[in-house]
Order: structure tokens, then sequence, then C-alpha cells
């Protein structure tokens, strides 16, 4: 084992181990999980390759063979291993593959559709500068001290003499060396300097987006810079082997390849390699065979899924259930609470805490305790003479989560939520400044419909209020059972739902309110409509859980009445 192996900052806080292999990467997969979580709010799932099937929209493959050898893994690897993940979290963090997409839009758009091989290199270019971009990012923070050993794994290496007629993927190659490895290529053809002057110009302009707070204008000209660097490359690289106009303007002319010895050499090598792997079937058997391992481990470590549970309460209502996907919101509520409504609801959790008074009860038959009379309550027969007198706090405090429909109806026509979600923000906004100090443990979730997908969002983590732009369909009765199993047990549980409507959309609310009673959830919804007929539809839904109001002005006061007929019992 190299030193470089033996020594790592992962030994200071990794601590759960084994020294069998299947288990050691189960470990290890689910501690880069969690260091994924805490970078990035919006994380995809994350997984060891060949798992499952490949989908870069949703997950984030780690080469597995980088924990492959030694196990407990050294920690060294396994910095490795974090820097990889973190560099994949600050990618979804800064939303990196959005970028990419949008400007690849944008080329296709300018010069016809792009052949696959043009793509790999823009995806290599704008890569190698996102890279940049959350490297400088990460610079104040902890994970800056585990990205420098990932650069050498995340890329191939390019093994093209760099003295033969320049190619574009070459200089991206050179570049990335350079800023990356710390590699300066001393004998690269001549004509690579000007574009590569260019590079490194970019890479100190790319330093004036960490100065930039909001997140959409970071990411429009994070776009608008990688498109003039592009065109610069495009220009500078025109009469190389690769002329990046030509293959735009005539898609179907063949690509010219640079084809020397060392390459063909190469090729057929690869080739030698992959006959070799196709002969050696127990290896992948084998290979087949840790992956079941790891996925039955982690499922017995991590239960059931979301969608799994949800199912298993559908029961004949399978052909309506859809993916259900929590998530935490990255958009801040810029609406202040009221100030009124604030005082009146600390009022009432100030009546809570007075509620909480002070019992005491007496343990008897002790053997031990203090020759005292106040301690002595009968004759010394048997020995068990003694009580001691104890006291004990009635806890009335409650988890309390605020469900929050936030479908497109909830706009009130406004494309990004018009005067009726600024009223639903303000009140709720309140409510988490009321509750603070209460000892009451509150959460705010948000939750609509897009693309078929159920999703509820977290506002309230990190003691930061988000918000959502209201959107879709209203999945009501997959939020509710979403929200129910969010629920620690330490406390009486109570959910109270904000709807302007009727669901249209998953599980049904019949469904999701036997669920809560099962799970002692207490449940009420406050129904905003005008129109009589919502009304009964809401009433005959919801029952006895229903506090119908004809409009949002409203809602301040039934949400106190809630709170009073909970909360002061």
């Amino acid at each position: 084992m190299s030193t470089s192996q033996s020594y790592g900052y992962s030994e200071y806080w990794r601590k759960d181990k084994s020294s069998i292999e299947s288990q050691e990467l189960v470990k290890i997969l689910l501690s880069l999980r969690k260091v994924g979580g805490h970078i990035a709010t919006n994380l995809k799932e994350i997984e060891w390759t060949g798992m499952s099937a490949p989908n870069p929209r949703k997950k984030i493959e780690i080469d597995i063979d980088l924990a492959k050898g030694t196990y407990p893994l050294p920690p060294g690897k396994m910095d490795i291993l974090v820097g990889v993940t973190a560099r994949e979290a600050f990618h979804c963090k800064v939303l990196s593959d959005v970028v990419i997409s949008m400007l690849k839009k944008k080329l296709n758009k300018q010069f016809g559709t792009m052949p696959p091989k043009r793509e790999e290199l823009v995806e290599l270019f704008v890569n190698i500068f996102e890279d940049i971009y959350i490297r400088e990012l990460a610079s104040y923070t902890v994970w800056r001290y585990y990205l420098p050993g990932c650069w050498q794994c995340i890329r191939p290496q390019n093994k093209s003499n760099i003295k033969n007629k320049p190619t574009l993927r070459n200089l991206l190659s050179i570049f990335s060396d350079h800023v990356f490895l710390d590699k300066l290529a001393v004998y690269m053809n001549p004509e690579y300097h000007p574009l590569f002057e260019r590079l490194l110009q970019a890479k100190k302009e790319s330093i004036k987006f960490l100065e930039m707070k909001s997140i959409s204008k970071c990411f429009q000209a994070r776009i608008e810079f990688y498109l003039n660097i592009w065109y610069d490359l495009m220009a500078g690289s025109n009469t190389w082997v690769e002329p990046v106009y030509e293959k735009y303007l005539d898609p179907d002319r063949e690509e010219e390849t640079e084809t020397d010895e060392g390459d063909e050499a190469e090729g057929e090598d690869q080739l030698a390699e992959n006959e070799e792997v196709q002969e050696d079937s127990p290896e992948i058997e084998s290979n087949l065979l840790l992956m079941q391992n790891i996925k039955d481990s982690l499922e017995k470590q991590e239960g059931k899924t979301l969608d799994e549970k949800i199912e298993e309460i559908s029961e004949d209502e399978q052909g309506r259930i859809m993916e259900t996907c929590f998530v935490k919101s990255t958009l801040r509520c810029l609406i202040a609470p009221d100030a009124d409504l604030v005082a009146r609801l600390r009022r009432i959790f100030k009546q809570q805490r007075n509620l909480r008074s002070r019992r005491y009860r007496y343990r008897r038959y002790l053997t031990l305790g203090k020759l005292d009379g106040r301690r002595l309550y009968r004759a010394g027969i048997d020995g068990l003479v003694f009580r001691q007198k104890q006291y004990f706090l009635n806890d009335n405090t409650r988890n309390i989560a605020i469900l929050v429909d936030g479908s497109a109806s909830m706009s009130g026509g406004v494309a990004r939520g018009g005067k009726n979600w600024v009223k639903t923000e303000r009140i709720f906004a309140s409510l988490c400044q009321a509750v603070k100090g209460t000892e009451n443990r509150l959460v705010v979730y948000a939750y609509f419909e897009n693309g078929g997908i159920c999703k509820v969002n977290d506002l309230s983590y990190s003691t930061t209020l988000y918000t959502v732009r209201p959107t879709g369909r209203t999945p009501t009765g997959q939020a509710i059972v979403t929200t129910a199993m969010k629920f620690p047990d330490d406390k009486r549980k109570l959910i109270i739902h904000l709807t302007d409507g009727e669901p249209n959309c998953g599980l049904s609310v019949k469904k999701a309110l036997e669920f809560c009673k099962r799970k002692h959830v207490e449940f009420v919804t406050i129904g905003v409509c005008e129109d009589e007929e919502m009304k009964a539809i809401l009433a005959k839904q919801y029952g006895n859980d229903a506090i119908l109001v004809d409009s949002l002005d409203q809602l301040p006061m039934r949400l106190e009445d809630v709170l009073k007929s909970k909360l002061l019992v």
C-alpha cells in the first residue's frame, strides 16, 4: 500500500468500515451520498457504475474500480472518491447539465444539428470550465481538500502525440492537464499557442461568476461566456484536422481523422482488451453477483422507497399512482412575515407553554433511600420501605407540518405566482417566525405535479425559508402520505393542509386520510374557494377535517382557530 493511500482526511471522520467487500462498498456508497447531500439540495441519486441502467439525467455513477482492492478502503482512496462525489454534487448545485443543454440548443439553432463527436467536444469544453468554476466556489469550504485528488480520475488520459497536426480535442486535453494537474505541454504544436492563450485568459475571466449572488443571472452569464469562447475556438481551429465550420455547414461529410501508427496500435490494443473481457466471463459473473449483493444490502439498510410504500397503500388504485419525488427547494422566499399575525400566533404558543404544567408522582417499594420521614411510608418488614418523589412534564408540543398546495391554480393566473401566492407565502412565513423558541417542530412543504411526477418540496430546512413557483396539477393524496411518512415519532403529529381546489391526480384523499389515521396523525384542511359546488366537493372529501373559507384574507384567522383547537388541549 502506497503512502498516499495510507493517509487521508477521511481517516478523521470515517469510522464505519468493513473488511468484507460487498459490505464495505455499501458503507462507502452511503458515506458518499451523505457527502453529496451536504453540498447540493438537488442532488441526483448516487450509485456505483453497473448497479442499474445508466441514466445521466437522474443519476451520478461513481466508478466502482476506484474503490476495489484493499478492504477496509484506505483513507487515500476514500479521499479520491469523496473528491469525485463533491465535484458531481457541485455540478448539480450550479446546474451544469442544464448549462450544457442550453449551450447545445443555441449552437444547433445557429449552425444546424451537430454530429455526435462535436457534441462530445462541446461537453468536454463546458465541463472543463465548470470544473474551474466549482473549484473556485469550493475554495473556502472543506471540500477544497478533496477535489485535487479527483481531477486525474474524471477524464481519460490523452495519449495522442501533441506534436502532430493539431485537433480541438488535444487542445482541450492540454488545457485541462495544465489547469488541474499542473502539466505544461512544452513540446506541443506551435499552432496551439494562440487558442491556448485564449483559454488561459478565459480561465481568469471566469472568476467573476463568484461575485454573482443571483442563481439565474449567473446561469445565463455562464452560457453567454462559454458561447463566446466557443466561437473563438471555432474560428481559431478552422484550418485544423477537424475544421469546425465545414462540419456544421456540411453535416453529411465524413469526418477526417488523424491516423498515425501510434493511434492504430492503440486501437489494436483496445480491441484485444475487449476480446479478453468477453472471454473472461467468470469476472463478469463475479461483478454481477457483487452488484446484487450491494443492492440487497442497501435495501436492508434503507428499507422500502417512498414509491414502494405508497404503492402498498394504494391497493386498488395502482393505475392512478405516479412517481413521488421529495426534494429541497432552492428558491429563496423573499416575502416578509406579517408582524400582527406573528404576535397573535406567539400568544397561542405562549398559552400552550403555560399548559405544560409540572406534576409529580411517587415511586414506592424501593430497597434504597435516605432515612427521612418524608421518604418512608410503612414499617420495615421486608426492606421495601422507601419511596421517591419524581417530577415529570406534560409535553404538549407537536410536530407540525404545513402542507401547501403549489399547483397552478394557486398562482392566481400569474406565471410566477400572483397575489394569492404572495398571501400564502406571508402566512407560512409568519408561522415559521412565530414558532421559534416554542419547542414545537415545524416544517413547511409545498407540492405539485410536474412531468407526471408528484413533487413535494421542503421549504423550511437549514433555518432558511424557501418557496416554489406554482405549476402543474394537484396530487394531494400522495403529498399527504409523503408528509405523514416524514414525521419523526417523538411527538404528536399534526398536518395543516392549505388548498384552493380538489385533487385531480395521484392517490385518492380517502386512502391518504386512512393512512394518517392508522399512523395517529391529526389532519386539518383549510380550503379556500368561493364556488359553492367546490365547497361541497371538499366537504365530501375531507369530512369533519375540512374548514372552508371564501378568500385567502380569512386564512390567518382560520389558522389561528386550528392551532388553538389542537394545541390548547
